[in-house]
């Protein structure tokens, strides 16, 4: 059976801009499949879809290919989106539609297979309006006007916590310093 039956791929096909929908098809799997190639295949046609399928591998089986997929499946653009650009030199850029996470290894964290899980999403969701040419909304109080990420700066209570720190190091220090 298809990840995305047709009816679906309609749909995903009609969310163009403005509306900016993006999906998430998450797949739970033993890692049995009934075809590699079929597997790979569905997922190149997804590919120009507003979709990021996320595998997560449930069981003992052997998940390599799973594990390959997302680097199997990795789409490579020209990062021609951004002008003026800082230098001539073009640039490529990956958009990996799949995403794989092995249940086990976060069986004890669920905190942690989420994170896992959706970790990438949000760089996807960008990298694949930006392949359409299209910036998304309020993406300029994150980026600068070549596409590179504005520094965030800290909360205030993290930069008390960072200034007790370095003082607890520079305490540590003298006290090594002294003992010397």
């Amino acid at each position: 059976k298809k990840f995305v039956q047709e009816p679906e791929k309609e749909m995903l096909r009609s969310s163009v801009p403005p509306e900016m929908l993006y999906f998430v098809l998450l797949i739970l799997t033993d890692g049995e499949l009934e075809s590699e190639k079929k597997v790979v295949e569905e997922l190149r046609q997804l590919q120009a879809y507003p979709i990021s399928v996320c595998f997560i591998g449930i069981g003992s089986k052997d998940f390599s290919f799973m594990r390959e997929l997302p680097d199997a499946m990795a789409l490579y653009f020209e990062k021609d989106f951004d002008k003026p650009k800082l230098d001539n030199v073009s640039k490529k850029v990956c958009r990996r539609v799949v995403q794989f996470v092995q249940y086990s290894e976060y069986e004890s964290n669920p905190d942690g297979l989420v994170a896992a899980t959706l970790a990438d999403l949000p760089r996807e969701i960008v990298l694949y309006y930006r392949m359409l040419g299209v910036k998304p909304r309020g993406l300029d109080r994150f980026e600068n006007r070549f596409g590179e990420s504005l520094p965030t700066p800290l909360p205030k209570a993290a930069k008390l916590e960072w200034k007790a720190a370095e003082q607890r190091t520079a305490d540590r220090k003298a006290r090594e310093n002294v003992l010397a």
